[in-house]
């Protein structure tokens, strides 16, 4: 049987905001995944483990999957993520961001909205760390709308942090093996599914 995914990368400096991201893990209303977790040399991974250790208490598989160079730029993790993800047997993934935390329905809804489409966009509110003050999210302040190109150059609203998708279409979306890696992995990403 295939599972549904939650994936993350560790990464020097995330050892602040991980507190926040494991306990909106805990409390999401599904616990019908697995978690990936990529770490980029992160100086937390060994401190984690009482994080792992609630997340396996509470029935959930915790992968740690090493990149194969410490301190990899971003566009070489994504593509090595992605190319890993392919040869699992997921079914759904979500992707997160390990300095973001969720709201109790995100990985639900996200499930739920990927048995009719193939991509799926969660909306995200950002804020301001020192006041706390919201800013208007993209998504919320509108009816659900598809996604254009000119959102995507007019803003910076979407990235992998925001992103669940049917693992089949990874395949679709990044169907060739390149020996070069990209310089733009997100606007070729987004440019598949477009």
């Amino acid at each position: 049987m295939r599972s549904n995914a939650v994936v993350g990368v560790l990464y020097k400096g995330v050892e602040p905001y991980l507190e926040d991201y494991f306990s909106s893990i805990m409390w999401q209303t599904t616990k019908q995944f697995c978690l990936y977790f990529f770490d980029n040399h992160s100086e937390g991974v060994c401190h984690l483990e009482q994080y792992f250790q609630k997340c396996r208490d509470r029935g959930i598989k915790v992968h740690i999957i090493p990149l194969p160079k410490k301190n990899c730029p971003l566009i070489i993790v994504r593509k090595f993520m992605i190319d890993f993800l392919k040869k699992e047997k997921l079914q759904k993934i979500v992707f997160t961001d390990t300095d973001d935390y969720f709201s109790q329905k995100r990985f639900e809804k996200s499930f739920q909205a990927l048995e009719e489409s193939g991509v799926v966009f969660n909306d995200l509110i950002p804020f301001n760390s020192k006041t706390k003050e919201e800013f208007p999210s993209m998504f919320s302040q509108q009816p659900f709308r598809e996604v254009c190109f000119k959102d995507l150059l007019d803003k910076n609203l979407l990235g992998y942090s925001h992103l669940a998708i049917q693992a089949k279409q990874l395949e679709n979306i990044f169907p060739l093996k390149l020996k070069n890696v990209p310089q733009v992995t997100d606007w070729r990403f987004f440019g598949s599914i477009l």
